[in-house]
């Protein structure tokens, strides 16, 4: 499991049967993206954590890889010419993209107007008439959280 819109495509009778069915086989589910809730445009659906939970809850065995587990971001630094000071994780999700950058040592930028969007006490909201993302730094391993300016204009 990786997206969660594309999951929901899928009628919930048959997202449920194929589930029950690698249940019933004793198959292991992979999941590479461990949030809980996405966004389908201003809608919250369910993304692949909330499956990957599902199925564990049942029975299931499920392994996950990707975000927040410091594999992804040594194989991702790997791929890269510069040392872990100059890299920057950007993400929306506090609990996967935020904590995941920190627990690596690597910086973090959080998307505002991500899952986060209106819900998180203490983070700022986005300027009134403000079309583009926002961003907010959370230092490496502090989790201190300050503004930077727009990141792309709409």
């Amino acid at each position: 499991m990786s997206g969660g819109k594309r999951w929901n495509l899928f009628p919930a009778a048959e997202r449920t049967r194929a589930l029950a069915g690698a249940l019933a086989r004793r198959l292991p589910l992979v999941c590479t993206n461990p949030d809980l809730i996405g966004l389908d445009g201003e809608r919250r659906i369910d993304a692949p954590g909330t499956v990957a939970r599902r199925y564990a809850e049942a029975g299931g065995e499920v392994r996950y890889v990707g975000k927040p587990w410091p594999a992804i971001y040594r194989a991702a630094l790997a791929t890269m010419s510069m040392p872990g000071e100059r890299i920057v994780a950007v993400g929306d999700s506090l609990e996967h993209d935020i904590e995941g950058a920190a627990g690596f040592g690597i910086d973090g930028a959080l998307i505002l107007d991500g899952i986060h969007a209106g819900r998180s006490p203490g983070l700022p909201a986005r300027p009134t008439g403000w079309r583009g993302c926002r961003i907010c730094w959370a230092a490496a391993g502090r989790h201190r959280v300050g503004c930077s300016a727009r990141c792309a204009s709409a």
